[in-house]
């Protein structure tokens, strides 16, 4: 079989052009993206590397002869933009690179799929797009890397399920300027040697692999006795974890708590809903400024209506501040004080927390929230008066930042552009929420805001400057986006809807009922019985360092809960001495109870 077996193929570029879900093509490689992975190979591996480019444009009767089952792929249109030459004429002219059309022919011999197999077989490098087109690929080992704009095949799937079959290392791109930057860098560097790898060496080490098979067995069975072992302490840790965490939250939040276990409740499922929205092998929807225009637009529409439609007795129960007439009286004067800033900044740290994730990774994202949230939240606090300056409070938060940032740490790479937008979002975010306490507090000169009244004040404002952030932002770069709105269906912008209007009403009563500072830890509660319930329910791998974390957290939050009760004490003594003290005073009337209860 000379020309593909003593001269094999080092990259197999596998593509597609056809209509997909009953639209236009999408998972497909262009033509300029074509000619860069060509080229570059050819220039970076030298002369006697080898490319082999696989797109199927026979039509039915030709498949069937070469015994596959017919497709839909269109050959006449995947051209150069600027020559109009067709990608497989183009490819077969480079004297390095040859097509499966051309393979087909100097093989009659072979079924369709035999030659693929035999071709791909001493590969070592692929780059393919989604589709079935590409999956015979995920069991030959190497590196694959695969264009993904749209389907159904997730994360898991590429990173732990396709490894099974080959112990292949597949790379998930969703834009073809990401593809290209991981070919350059996994498949060109050091002369191209992942590419110039032969099957020799993967038999070989296959051979090593089953030979140390036998002779390993209780080894193996002895690590995953200490798995188990280590995943049922995690289990207990966390539930205990949990514990604690309810009992902190029941001293601390008082009369809030059922606020904050809606709030938590409500925010998990909206998180959730959103996401499914912005997948791309879901909603395919990831427009950030106009879902929450969406969202604005259904707030304003259900308080205004409840404002001007509904009975009296009803707005003056949900209402009271904007009934009353001093209230509203006062309400006009300080608008532009009061009102305005806390819906400018809502739709500013909604825009800056959403585009930050263009720069940068979720986990550096988490890592920077719960590192700076408490910190900044309590600095915020001071500034504004909503607490008095203390710092013992101030090192209390500071531990709890610690343990949450070790429970979200992970590696990543720094994206200073990404972080610096993460930064300005989370200090807006606290100099709105210190506004709305401000204004839910009130004072001799400005009477108390309740928050059904706040949220039909500055809804209409927030939704003003989201929908011009959209008008201006999202909808020139995508003029599809209405289509793509209109095919997630109405049911799930109904639904969307309901779960963000009801988690802006239960946040606001639950910064009214409690401090912003309790706000801040419940979000940190939030985080841990997130973390219990995904490692429970779904087996995910908890680190040492996470652990750590997590008790971390959890002595910080126990010592919110002590300073929240004894803050004199705190004040006076500072953290250790005053931590010590109510242990000491715990520890003597525990023993004063116990000789009270002797014979």
């Amino acid at each position: 079989q000379k020309g593909f077996m003593d001269s094999p193929f080092q990259l197999v570029i596998i593509n597609k052009y056809t209509k997909e879900w009953g639209r236009q093509p999408m998972n497909y490689l262009d033509f300029n993206t074509i000619r860069a992975l060509v080229e570059e190979f050819s220039q970076n591996c030298g002369k006697q590397a080898r490319v082999l480019y696989v797109r199927d444009t026979a039509n039915s009767e030709e498949m069937h002869k070469l015994g596959m089952a017919p497709d839909h792929q269109a050959s006449q249109t995947l051209r150069d933009p600027k020559s109009g030459a067709l990608d497989i004429d183009w490819v077969s002219r480079q004297s390095h690179a040859e097509t499966m059309q051309d393979f087909y022919a100097q093989h009659p011999d072979l079924s369709a799929n035999e030659g693929k197999l035999r071709a791909f077989s001493r590969a070592s490098c692929f780059v393919s797009v989604q589709g079935g087109a590409s999956k015979t690929a995920f069991f030959y080992g190497g590196k694959n890397i695969v264009f993904h704009a749209r389907g159904s095949e997730t994360d898991t799937y590429y990173n732990k399920l396709v490894p099974h079959f080959s112990g292949q290392s597949v790379t998930k791109a969703s834009e073809r300027s990401e593809l290209l930057k991981a070919f350059r860098a996994q498949m060109l560097v050091s002369g191209c040697s992942a590419c110039k790898k032969r099957d020799a060496a993967r038999t070989a080490g296959l051979q090593v692999e089953a030979a140390k098979t036998e002779a390993e067995p209780k080894v193996a069975s002895r690590q995953e006795r200490l798995g188990v072992a280590f995943k049922v302490g995690i289990t207990i840790l966390l539930v205990l974890g949990a514990l604690v965490v309810s009992r902190c939250c029941s001293g601390t939040f008082a009369g809030g708590l059922p606020y904050c276990l809606a709030w938590i409740a409500c925010t998990s499922m909206l998180v959730v809903s959103n996401k499914w929205i912005f997948d791309s092998q879901h909603g395919n929807f990831p427009f950030s400024m106009a879902l929450t225009s969406w969202h604005m637009m259904l707030c304003t529409i259900t308080f205004a209506g409840i404002r001007w439609l509904g009975p009296q007795s009803l707005v003056a129960a949900l209402m009271p501040a904007i009934c009353q007439g001093e209230r509203v009286a006062s309400v006009s004067e300080g608008w532009c004080t009061r009102v305005l800033p806390v819906g400018i900044l809502f739709a500013v740290v909604l825009g800056l927390g959403n585009y930050s994730y263009v720069f940068a990774s979720v986990s550096l994202m988490q890592m920077t929230k719960a590192a700076m949230g408490p910190i900044v939240a309590c600095i915020a606090s001071f500034v504004t008066g909503t607490e008095p300056g203390s710092v013992p409070l101030l090192q209390v938060m500071s531990l709890i930042a610690l343990g949450a940032f070790m429970m979200v740490y992970s590696d990543v790479r720094l994206a200073p552009l990404g972080l610096c937008l993460q930064v300005a979002s989370i200090v807006f975010e606290n100099i709105r929420l210190q506004l709305l306490q401000l204004l839910f507090d009130g004072s001799s000169s400005r009477p108390k805001m309740d928050s059904i009244s706040a949220l039909y004040l500055f809804a209409p404002v927030a939704l003003v400057c989201s929908v011009t952030g959209a008008a201006l932002v999202e909808w020139p770069a995508h003029p599809d986006l209405w289509d793509r709105a209109c095919n997630l269906g109405a049911h799930v912008w109904v639904l969307n809807g309901i779960l963000a209007v009801s988690l802006n009403v239960i946040t606001l009563l639950t910064i009214e009922k409690v401090k912003v500072l309790t706000f801040v830890v419940a979000g940190i509660a939030k985080d841990i019985l997130v973390i219990l319930i995904d490692t429970v329910a779904f087996k995910t791998h908890v680190s040492a360092v996470q652990v750590a974390g997590l008790v971390v957290t959890l002595l910080g939050m126990g010592l919110y809960k002590a300073f929240c009760q004894n803050r004199t004490l705190f004040d006076t003594e500072g953290v250790l001495r005053a931590t010590t003290s109510l242990l000491l005073s715990k520890r003597r009337e525990h023993i004063a109870n116990g000789k009270q209860g002797a014979p």
